[in-house]
Order: C-alpha cells, then structure tokens, then sequence
C-alpha cells in the first residue's frame, strides 16, 4: 500500500523540533505520547532559552523590543549570527544581546582574529602574486587544522556553536601566527615564502567552509575571491592553487551602539496606604506610599487636598517619580512625588491598579533614568494627556500590562 505523504513525513524522516523553554513541558510530555499513541517516531528536541537585550526580557515599553529589522539598520546580519553562535550551546539558558558585549566580540573577536586573518592574507596574496600554488607542507600545523576540523563537525552535530566557535577561533589563530611567523613583506619573492603564503590562502578556504553554517555571506566572499563555488566539507585541505579576484571587506567594524536615549524621570507605580493632613499646610496631604520590594516605603507630601478626599486616595494606585531630589515642604520630607494631570480647572491622577506597587513605568522605547533631578529640571519635562493616555514626544506611557489612564481632565493638560 502506497503511503501517504504525511506517513512518509513522519515514518522514514527524522524530524528534529526547534523550541522554546517555556513550551518544552507540552513538546516533552504531552506530544511524544500523541505521536507513541500512534506508532509515530518521536522527533528529537533542541531547546532553547529566550533572547534579552542588555539583560532585561524583550519588552516595548522597557525600550528593549529590537527586531531583527531594527538590527539590520544598524549592523550586518553576520555580527548577529556570529555573537549569537558565540553563546549558544545545548544548554537550557537565555542569551542576552548586550550591545557593549557585542561590540567587542565582533571588533576584537570576529573582525579582530578571524576575520584580520582571512583578509590580510587574501589581500596580500592578490596584490603580491599573479597566482597562488604549491602550498608549503607545514605539517605539524596542517595536522592541527585537520583535528579541529573534525572536532568542529562534532559540535555542529551535537548543536554545540560555542564551542564550534571556539575551535574555529583555534584555526584562525594558527593561521595568523604562521603568517605572522613568516613575515612575507620582507621577501615576498622567495619560494618559501610564496608557498607558505599559498598554505594561509587555503587555510582561508578551509575556514570559509567550516563556517559556511554559520557565516554563510562571510563564506562566500572567500569562496568569490577564489573562483570556487559550493565547496563540502571534502574539499578542506591544503590543495587549491589559482588566481584570486579582489576581497571584500569581511567584516564590518562595529563603530556605534544602539541610541539608548533615557527619559529624566523614574516612574514607578505605588500604592498609596495612608493620607493625613500636613499639620503646617491647609492644602497638602502627607502620604505613606508602598513603591515596592526595591524602594520600600516613602512619604510623599501633596497639594492634592483641593481635588481629592482621603477616602478617594487611600488604597489607590498611581505613578510616582521616584529619582526627585528629597525635599521638605513646609517641615515635611517629600520623599518622592505623585504625578498627575491638570488641565487648568481639573486635576487627574495616573492611574495604574493592574500593575503592581513597584513596577516601572514608561513611554514607549525610552528607558527610565535613575539620576537624581532637581524640581528645576523636572519642570522643563513635557508630558501631556492625549484622549485619557499620557505621551512624551508622541510616545505612549504604559506599564507591563497597562496604558497609563488620567480621567476628568481635558486633552492637552500638563502632567506634573
């Protein structure tokens, strides 16, 4: 009987199943027993951890939601696929894309040791010498290649890019010390050396094949410069002899990171637990407010006493700035301040009850700064409600779960 497609999918194919660590309970437990149920070969898993950026969870209003289309305006997709290979192994663990991090694996590692190797030694060989041939036997180096080599065809067996990584690393390194070594601009003319500079151009093959599974752009620029096309891993050795075209750049250096532009103020959710007169103000409340595990307990003094009762504030949640300068308002500590909207007749707190006491705040892609204002300074921030919604330079401000709501008051009014 003729199988049907999804027979031959599943029964005579090995299926491999790439996921995430927060599914892999369903795809471990639930599934294989599905598939066992019906006499379905069980798929082999790879699981993963999740990306962060700086060392925070991928979130838009944290400011750390970079897409791939974000990183391609600013940087080669190979960077990215280089840095990440650099950290990933089978291991169940998250990989955080710390731009200063990434900034010096790409400079110092990538560009700096693989990638210098690779394109000095075909630009020299390009410039110098009609042709490349007769690789120099250098034995005791080619041995060391060829063992890496099928170490790193282990690692990609077993998922392992780390350590891919490392042992390609290993490679370019043995590469740059023979050439190094050889000093060829001394005597560039004598057949030593040409053919010791014949063995660093085919150890440039042989790396751009070994990385082709990673670097696949990075490969085939090599692969240009030497007129070869679609090499296998059969053909690592130390054989090739031939012209070369022109190299391009390989590697792209990594000038400048990500514009992590930080609004002024740290806005966190608190909850108020107490209100009491100012025993010296008519019109401000004293207020003990929750801000969380991080901030604890804080005083905050008021002018809310015009526009809210105790009973309307108590037990309420809104946004604090929590990075004012301390200050005493007539002989009360304020040591934070309690934001709000005013439209000229109409004063509206943000409100935030689904987020919980201590949670940040923020407008969309800007991180919170830290940095202790003064009220001077706090005075020149534009923030302005905009249909119930508070905005900063067109950006919406909104917790993990919530847009940030001010009821009562007009568009357009101040938040202060």
């Amino acid at each position: 009987k003729k199988k049907s497609s999804w027979e031959r999918y599943w029964k005579e194919g090995e299926v491999r199943h790439f996921i995430g660590k927060d599914i892999s309970y369903f795809h471990y437990l639930f599934w294989p027993a599905m598939l066992m149920a019906m006499d379905i070969p069980v798929p082999k898993l790879t699981v993963h951890g999740f990306i962060t950026v700086d060392g925070q969870k991928m979130s838009k209003s944290r400011g750390t939601f970079f897409t791939a289309k974000d990183f391609l305006k600013l940087y080669d997709p190979e960077s990215l696929r280089f840095y990440y290979a650099s950290h990933l192994d089978k291991k169940v663990v998250d990989i955080d894309l710390n731009f200063t991090d990434f900034q010096a694996v790409i400079n110092n590692v990538f560009m700096g040791n693989l990638g210098n190797f690779c394109y000095r030694t075909l630009t020299f060989a390009e410039k110098n010498y009609e042709k490349v041939e007769g690789a120099a036997k250098n034995e005791r180096d080619t041995v060391k290649v060829l063992a890496l080599a099928e170490k790193i065809k282990e690692n990609y067996l077993e998922q392992d890019y780390k350590a891919a990584i490392k042992n390609i690393l290993k490679i370019a390194d043995i590469g740059n010390a023979y050439f190094q070594n050889t000093e060829p601009w001394k005597n560039k003319d004598d057949k030593k050396v040409q053919q010791a500079v014949a063995w660093c151009v085919n150890l440039t093959k042989n790396l751009a094949i070994i990385i082709n599974p990673i670097l696949p752009a990075f490969s085939e620029k090599i692969y240009k410069t030497l007129s070869i096309k679609n090499p296998s891993w059969k053909d690592i050795g130390f054989t090739w002899k031939g012209k070369l075209k022109k190299i391009d750049l390989l590697v792209a250096k990594i000038e400048t990171l990500p514009d992590n532009k930080k609004f002024p103020l740290q806005m966190i959710v608190g909850k108020i637990k107490k209100v009491e007169d100012h025993p010296d103000a008519e019109t401000l409340y004293l207020l003990k407010v929750n801000l969380g595990a991080e901030l604890g307990e804080k005083q905050v003094v008021a002018g809310l006493k015009k526009y809210f009762s105790k009973t309307d504030l108590e037990g309420r949640k809104a946004v604090f700035c929590a990075n004012l300068k301390p200050a005493k308002l007539r002989g009360q500590l304020s040591e934070a301040m309690i934001l709000a909207a005013d439209d000229g007749a109409r004063v509206g707190l943000l409100d935030a009850e689904k987020t919980e006491a201590g949670e940040e705040v923020k407008f969309e892609g800007l991180e919170n700064s830290r940095k202790q204002l003064t009220f001077e300074e706090f005075l020149k921030i534009k923030m302005i409600v905009i249909a119930g919604e508070v905005f900063y330079e067109g950006k919406k401000l909104s917790s993990e779960v919530e847009s940030i709501s001010v009821k009562d008051v007009l568009d357009n009014a101040k938040v202060r």
